[in-house]
């Protein structure tokens, strides 16, 4: 809790200390500006609210250790597929690192494209 409060507060506080005041705009952008204003400084501070309490409480509760818990049927199954699609994206990946080629060149005009809008 200590590692996340922090962040969430520093966050909190400048976006709705810029999106409230929009709400109080006069004329005709302020009435256009009013609802957008309070929705969105209303969907920061319930973020914030979710941040600061239920993402550690649904956190500490997955990441218990497996001695802990016994899990039933339907997380078995949701995890062996889960296992499948891990295997099979890691097999995939890993013939489109080593493959020479037409392929490969496709992948890394990709790659140096996604580079050209990342700057």
């Amino acid at each position: 809790m200590r590692e996340s409060h922090l962040p969430s507060s520093r966050s909190l506080y400048p976006l709705v200390a810029v999106f409230l005041p929009l709400a109080f705009v006069g004329g005709l952008t302020g009435k256009l500006l009013v609802e957008f204003a309070v929705a969105l400084a209303g969907a920061v501070v319930c973020s914030a609210f979710v941040a600061l309490t239920l993402s550690p409480m649904v956190s500490a509760r997955i990441l218990r250790s497996k001695s802990e818990t016994e899990h039933g049927r339907m997380f078995q199954w949701f995890e062996r597929r889960f296992d499948n699609i891990t295997a099979r994206y890691e097999r995939i990946s890993g013939m489109v690192d080593e493959a020479p080629g037409p392929r490969r060149d496709f992948f890394d005009r990709i790659d140096g494209v996604s580079l050209v809008f990342l700057r």
